[in-house]
């Protein structure tokens, strides 16, 4: 992270704005949608807005059938909801992916989870 002439240190404006436009989403979506079941609840775990300002990529903890539906029936909403509460010249087009990282975390947490299966099945032989 650079450094202004004040000695604080320098916040990118992209990233500034995807931390925003992560807020007022999150708030929108608990807002909005309401879930048909407990695995269609979300968590918005991060926004990544491009250096353009034109696309967010909105990453969510996990994307049911149901929300993803949600989502793509209300996307300009949700889009209407940022250029409300966000001040840009103009509002991003917004894409949904679950989060790579809790994908990752997930399939890693399987795989223990299988060894450690093994390891107890093995031991009572």
């Amino acid at each position: 992270m650079q450094k202004h002439s004040f000695g604080h240190p320098s916040y990118p404006r992209t990233e500034r704005v995807s931390a925003e436009v992560q807020r007022v989403l999150a708030r929108a979506i608990e807002r909005l949608y309401e879930p048909p079941a407990a695995e269609d609840v979300a968590t918005v775990t991060s926004v990544v807005v491009d250096p353009d300002l034109r696309r967010a990529r909105v990453y969510l903890d996990h994307i049911s059938e149901n929300l993803e539906h949600w989502l793509g029936e209300n996307r300009g909403r949700l889009q209407a909801e940022i250029g409300r509460h966000v001040r840009m010249k103009r509002t991003p087009q917004l894409e949904f992916s679950p989060d790579p990282a809790i994908l990752s975390g997930t399939r890693i947490e399987a795989i223990i989870r299988s060894l450690h299966t093994e390891e107890s099945g093995s031991g009572q032989d």
